[in-house]
């Protein structure tokens, strides 16, 4: 059913394939640009893309379980490759964590093809990785720089940790405990509309401010997450959204080893792989990838789990013969 509703969204507004990229057709439009009502038919899109993989990977390990047959395995990497392929915007990361989670679930299910299927999945995300960093950089003035900019960003960086501290330091009576809850609301994919109509300010917006002063306006960098604990709670507790990545990493890692669901397994080592990111990122973009990943899906999960049987098995997985409402 909620793919069905997705391809009638799809053929009503096919503006919306205008936001998803596909192997190495890159498409910079992003949720930025977008209204509300085209962002959540984007990521309804995604959603049901994801919901197709789960159910075809599973009919596929089903017919493997019954016959050993390798056409079917090799018709599961196909899959993943499309799974991996299709994607929003030009964001690397999204490539990088779908390709692991892919690699997770399928050596899980496959175990005595592991080395083969880390080969072909890991040789697809490095792939599509690099064309795209090829596509992001491609025709630039000053590449070095862009590149000295991106290891900044993703390392944390002294500059950046040193601008955070400016920032902190420029900012913090402006900061109230308002400021902290709006910086974790604004993010929180769906809630974040309700604190849109309010006018104030996230840690990125004032890193950015500071990241502008004497020049152009930029949003190129990454405010640290020590940066955005320091301009929210002083130098003492500067580490306690690091510190809370590491716990909600660590309690989502046991959920993960916990379940047998295929679907569960995809969507907390995405989370994980985020949390694990914590000193690359901050908890602002922590907190809009992991509800934007995982709130939907998880809605439609809990609902289609209340009408499945469990049949299949192996010691890593069961998979359910569902009536699905996908």
């Amino acid at each position: 059913l909620f793919i069905i509703i997705t391809i009638i969204i799809l053929v009503v507004n096919p503006q919306i394939v205008n936001g998803i990229s596909f192997l190495t057709k890159f498409n910079r439009v992003t949720f930025n640009n977008k209204s509300i009502i085209l962002s959540l038919s984007i990521q309804f899109v995604m959603l049901a893309k994801l919901f197709i993989y789960f159910i075809i990977v599973e009919k596929l390990y089903i017919k493997y379980s019954k016959s050993a047959k390798l056409r079917y395995l090799l018709f599961t990497y196909l899959f993943v490759i499309l799974n991996i392929g299709i994607f929003i915007g030009i964001n690397r990361k999204l490539i990088l964590m779908n390709a692991i989670s892919s690699l997770y679930i399928i050596n899980k299910l496959y175990p005595k093809h592991k080395k083969m299927t880390s080969v072909i999945i890991f040789s697809v995300g490095i792939f599509i990785f690099l064309q795209l960093t090829i596509f992001r950089f491609y025709g630039s003035r000053n590449s070095f720089g862009n590149i000295a900019g991106t290891l900044q960003v993703y390392l944390s960086g002294p500059y950046n940790m040193a601008l955070a501290i400016e920032t902190s330091e420029l900012y913090k009576n402006d900061i109230s405990l308002f400021n902290i809850v709006y910086d974790l609301g604004r993010p929180f994919y769906g809630l974040g509309q309700f604190f849109k109509k309010f006018d104030a300010y996230t840690s990125t917006d004032y890193f950015n401010a500071r990241l502008s002063i004497g020049g152009y306006p930029r949003s190129d960098q990454i405010m640290p997450i020590s940066g955005q604990g320091l301009l929210h709670f002083g130098y003492l507790f500067s580490p306690l959204y690091l510190v809370l990545s590491i716990i909600l990493g660590l309690y989502t890692e046991k959920k993960l080893r916990g379940t047998s669901s295929i679907e569960k397994k995809y969507i907390l080592c995405l989370i994980c792989i985020m949390f694990g990111q914590a000193m690359g990122v901050n908890f602002v973009i922590i907190t809009n990838v992991v509800t934007h990943q995982g709130l939907l899906f998880y809605i439609i999960y809990i609902v289609n789990a209340k009408i499945s049987t469990r049949k299949y098995s192996n010691s890593n997985f069961v998979i359910d013969e569902k009536y699905y409402i996908y």
